[in-house]
């Protein structure tokens, strides 16, 4: 990653005599290796031609800079989704599925209110966990 400094230094030192689509294209991989794009992200960001975007991402020798990644948010409860699943009609202690999905406490208790149907409390911190369609079809047929 560049810093901005870097940057417009980069800019400021291509060759004069370029076209203007050259100019474009290597200031837009010069802009998205500063804002951490890789070398696809910034083609299709920019609508850049692949193979001009690659001789400028050469020429400045950015494959050796490595963009930054961002973990996903919704990795978190994809992961307490699938340890929910698999845990169906034990009876767990919110620490234990702390500790299991690693993950904080107002992670899971947030989960918890807003999956309410996958969960029975059995006393304080103290969680069966159901499934709401198992438990729907028992309703019904009481019926």
């Amino acid at each position: 990653m560049l810093s901005p400094v870097q940057a417009e230094r980069l800019i400021q030192s291509l060759p004069r005599p370029i076209s203007p689509e050259d100019n474009r294209t290597a200031c837009s991989v010069i802009t998205g290796v500063r804002d951490g794009k890789t070398l696809s992200q910034i083609i299709s960001y920019y609508s850049l031609s692949h193979d001009l975007a690659q001789k400028w991402w050469d020429k400045f020798n950015f494959s050796e800079v490595r963009p930054i990644e961002k973990k996903k948010r919704g990795a978190k409860t994809s992961k307490l989704d699938s340890f929910i699943k698999d845990n169906i009609g034990k009876t767990l202690k919110s620490n234990e599925i702390i500790e299991k999905c690693e993950i904080t406490t107002p992670t899971l208790y947030n989960y918890i209110n807003a999956n309410r149907g996958f969960f029975k409390k059995v006393s304080r911190g103290t969680y069966l966990i159901i499934d709401p369609a198992q438990e729907r079809k028992v309703e019904k047929s009481n019926v």
